[in-house]
């Protein structure tokens, strides 16, 4: 069993499932976070019950983000279709429109 914690403060937790898929990944769904809003957050992990990890990684949520602002890139994005049953990942990268950053039109 692996558990996500996801916090800014004591009362902005959010807690989520997340699964192992090799020795150095976990996966877990992203968890809404809207009703504390965009904020960076600690993200912490349980296995099996035990206590959460000394070690943390920061993560923060956007505020808004715009499709100008974002690129998506994997197999699952390819025209060739795919084979049922197969999983076909992809990613999206993305940024806050609130944010910009040099070079960026």
């Amino acid at each position: 069993m692996i558990r996500i914690s996801l916090i800014c403060s004591e009362k902005n937790e959010v807690i989520a499932d997340g699964e192992v898929v090799d020795s150095e990944t976990i996966r877990v769904k992203t968890p809404n976070y809207e009703s504390f809003g965009a904020l960076p957050v600690e993200v912490k992990v349980s296995i099996s019950g035990e206590g959460w990890t000394v070690n943390k990684v920061k993560f923060t949520y956007f505020a808004n983000t715009s499709a100008r602002n974002c690129i998506a890139y994997g197999p699952g994005l390819l025209q060739s279709g795919g084979v049922y049953g197969v999983e076909m990942p992809f990613l999206i990268q993305s940024i806050d429109t609130q944010v910009g950053y040099e070079g960026h039109s």
